[in-house]
């Protein structure tokens, strides 16, 4: 579920172009290639931020709260 919530906003992501992809953050605790890819897209794109002491936290489930600040984000609505 995790994994296709990252594809769908990172699909959302590039759609709306890759303009601040070039200063996206690594997080040291993600160690999927494929989910590192996706969480270094929609952090360049400022959709998302990780959390305290630069991790992301994979494992942990997103809030109802979480996610519709990546939704909101992703369309490009702002905070």
């Amino acid at each position: 579920m995790k994994r296709k919530l990252l594809s769908l906003l990172t699909a959302a992501g590039l759609c709306l172009g890759l303009t601040g992809y070039a200063g996206a953050a690594s997080f040291p605790d993600v160690s999927d290639a494929d989910t590192a890819l996706a969480v270094e897209v929609l952090s360049g794109l400022g959709i998302i931020s990780g959390g305290s002491g630069g991790n992301y936290y994979p494992d942990q489930g997103l809030t109802r709260a979480q996610f519709c600040k990546l939704a909101v984000l992703a369309e490009g609505h702002g905070d």
